[in-house]
């Protein structure tokens, strides 16, 4: 089994103080004990484009325009378990760059 957690916390300086990836840290530890594996995405490591509304993925099953979110999704389907972990305010900025496709 494979978990993929994904911290979505899009404050720079905050670094690996986030409170999102230190959840992402607890859901890694349990899933280590359980001998699960557990990768951790912290989206503030990619440069993710909005998407322009222009299907190409529909049939490609890749975003032409935008390489990280090509990253992450390659992850994402590889993962039996998805975790989104998010402060309340970043929902709208970081995440819509990803769940949007």
């Amino acid at each position: 089994m494979k978990i993929t957690c994904i911290s979505g916390s899009n404050i720079l300086n905050s670094k690996a103080e986030s409170t999102s990836l230190q959840l992402c840290a607890v859901i890694s530890q349990i899933a280590a004990r359980k001998r699960i594996s557990c990768e951790i995405i912290d989206l503030r490591s990619y440069e993710l484009s909005p998407c322009t509304g222009c299907g190409c993925c529909f049939s490609a099953r890749r975003c032409h325009i935008d390489a990280g979110f090509n990253e992450i999704y390659e992850k994402l389907t590889l993962s039996d378990c998805v975790f989104f972990i998010s402060p309340h305010y970043a929902i709208k900025y970081l995440y819509k760059n990803v769940l949007g496709r």
